[in-house]
């Protein structure tokens, strides 16, 4: 190769024989322009179209997860998800797995924080809510939408049981508030 040559990269002068730096990705289509000065003089240029998908998390089980990612970007881009199986209740669906320490850079343009989300199997709707912090804290998780707080007790000493007059233990669903932590469990519709 002639030592006067020279390589760019959409305008970045790059050594002959290395990589690039990292060229980010929008959603669609990108353009990376290549020029090439062989002798210094004589140029010939490259156009190239890298298009990014978005993402697809098709779930075809409780074990599927849409992506590993040791750190991960959403910020510019869509997610779509699929269900392609019929969830038991409670199951919780995990969209990216972040492997990393760092939280989920960004938000997808069409699944925010908290949002609603509705998955659809064999006529079958499935109500979850998006969280960003699930899974180990930085993981973003479709978690069950109809999940809340219970009570248990034995109908005694102002304990929540199912307000009859046995001392019986029980475990309800509990609507009310000012419950105290210590009383709650997890029950699912």
């Amino acid at each position: 190769m002639d030592s006067m040559a020279t390589v760019k990269v959409n305008g970045t002068t790059v050594a002959s024989g290395s990589a690039s730096a990292s060229i980010p990705l929008v959603l669609g289509a990108n353009t990376i322009t290549v020029l090439v000065a062989q002798d210094g003089v004589t140029t010939t240029s490259y156009v190239l179209t890298v298009t990014r998908p978005p993402l697809i998390a098709a779930f075809t089980s409780a074990s599927s997860v849409g992506v590993n990612s040791s750190g991960y970007t959403a910020s510019g881009s869509t997610v779509n998800l699929t269900l392609g199986y019929a969830p038991p209740t409670g199951t919780n669906l995990t969209v990216i797995n972040n492997t990393g320490i760092g939280f989920i850079r960004g938000r997808f343009d069409n699944l925010g924080q908290g949002q609603a989300v509705q998955l659809s199997f064999d006529g079958v709707i499935y109500r979850y809510i998006a969280n960003y912090y699930g899974g180990t804290g930085n993981d973003l998780v479709l978690q069950w939408a109809s999940t809340r707080a219970c009570g248990w007790g034995y109908n005694a000493q102002s304990q929540l049981g199912n307000a009859s007059a046995a001392t019986e233990l029980s475990v309800r669903p509990q609507k009310r508030h000012g419950v105290e932590q210590a009383q709650m469990l997890k029950c699912e519709d």
